[in-house]
């Protein structure tokens, strides 16, 4: 381990510790819910004054967080975690509200000269770091909440929590909490629903249930419940109209026809089935109005491409083995670059 990745981590978990109001801005998704949880009840011992946000579902740019509700709480710092914003947003951000931006997280970045706690953007393996509630676990010294940091690693994880070195340490969790496998892995479904409904007051509830009545709360939830069967028919019918559109070989393009943010979720069950393939998922959803390539391999190391796909300007995120670009209009004419770039990296 650098001792530059060390010194940052520890300088967060200070600069956290000393500050009296603290704005967490959190992702939307399983992972990001789960580690605001465990930095909030770590500082609620210490009688910290909290404010959460949560982006604009799907957006990545500081225009998806809310300024003026930030500014009027006027936060000694705010800290960022599990969301992959780019380096220029944060100094934006940064600039704009005049106040120190920390940052945990495990998505591909430049790095931070500041308060940044991000061992991939250091370059570390995904692998050793699969969610952002590990780092947190690793880095900010928590250790009496191994649930939620396992909720956290099955959200970004999923199935292949069951071949990943952490697997012991889940069945583990597993155990010590009395909450099977199946358990966590509804909880994570029921988590996500949130998002992929495109409902931000659901992600609000879904956090505060976690907070103050942890896993067996949520999966016992009725609201909660609610949304995942809702979900649950939306699923089943984007997976009847998933187009394979373009066959390069290692390389598979679909279309997928959803109004609901289930472009992970599709991706995910998709590079499941071809497990030794790359699967390139265009998604376009009206209700956000946006356009989505979403690329992943349970095979192949994608990092080199999402950095090359950083130079040519993309508007792009993810990690080791997934990516994420949104397009800039609905004819989401990067899917040229993406394929080209693609096809020269792996044939």
């Amino acid at each position: 381990m650098t001792i530059r990745l060390l010194s940052n981590c520890k300088y967060v978990s200070r600069v956290i510790s000393a500050s009296e109001k603290v704005a967490i801005i959190h992702h939307w998704d399983t992972d990001g819910i789960a580690s605001s949880v465990l930095i909030a009840n770590t500082l609620m011992h210490r009688a910290k004054e909290l404010l959460f946000h949560v982006p604009k579902i799907g957006f990545y740019t500081i225009e998806s967080i809310d300024i003026e509700r930030l500014g009027n709480f006027s936060p000694n710092i705010i800290l960022i975690l599990d969301y992959g914003i780019s380096l220029q947003e944060l100094k934006r951000l940064e600039s704009i509200l005049d106040a120190e931006v920390a940052i945990i997280d495990h998505h591909i970045n430049e790095v931070w000269n500041g308060a940044f706690c991000n061992p991939i953007a250091f370059g570390y393996s995904e692998s050793l770091y699969p969610s952002t509630t590990w780092i947190i676990k690793e880095f900010m010294g928590i250790r009496d909440a191994n649930d939620v940091i396992t909720l956290g690693l099955i959200g970004d994880l999923g199935k292949l929590i069951e071949s990943h070195r952490l697997k012991d340490y889940v069945l583990k969790t597993c155990r010590e909490y009395d909450i099977s496998l199946t358990d966590f892995f509804k909880a994570v479904n029921i988590l996500d629903s949130c998002y992929k409904l495109i409902d931000k007051g659901c992600i609000e509830h879904a956090r505060e249930v976690l907070m103050r009545q942890g896993i067996k709360g949520v999966l016992s939830n009725e609201i909660l419940n609610d949304k995942l069967r809702l979900l649950r028919i939306e699923i089943e019918h984007a997976l009847k109209n998933i187009n394979l559109v373009k066959d390069h070989g290692i390389v598979k393009v679909f279309n997928l026809l959803s109004d609901y943010y289930v472009t992970s979720h599709i991706g995910r069950e998709i590079a499941y089935r071809f497990k030794n393939n790359i699967i390139v998922l265009k998604h376009s959803i009206q209700k956000l109005g946006l356009n989505y390539i979403y690329v992943r391999s349970y095979r192949y190391n994608l990092r080199n491409v999402l950095e090359k796909l950083r130079h040519e300007d993309l508007c792009v995120g993810g990690k080791d083995h997934v990516f994420v670009i949104t397009c800039m209009s609905s004819y989401c004419k990067e899917l040229d670059t993406v394929l080209k770039i693609l096809t020269k990296y792996f044939g």
